[in-house]
């Protein structure tokens, strides 16, 4: 079990939840970079513009937060160079 901080005592986190929390994110980010396609994290892949990418992602969200973010408008709205 984690602890997390003062603010939180008696609030425990099970390691299987924090164990969960962290195959979510892992799975979050390879398909951020699959539909980026920098699946290949090899070292010519800018993180950079992975990063740029989720931060496109969140503000397009925070717009519009009950329509979904298909395909067609990530191909169309997100390129690295438009995101900077």
């Amino acid at each position: 079990m984690v602890v997390a901080g003062d603010a939180a005592a008696g609030l425990l986190i099970s390691l299987e939840t924090v164990e969960r929390a962290i195959e979510i994110e892992e799975w979050f980010i390879a398909k951020v970079r699959e539909a980026h396609g920098v699946a290949d994290t090899g070292p010519d892949v800018d993180l950079g513009d992975v990063k740029a990418f989720v931060g496109w992602l969140i503000r397009e969200h925070a717009n519009s937060p009950y329509q979904p973010i298909t395909l067609s408008r990530i191909s169309r709205y997100a390129s690295p160079r438009d995101l900077r």
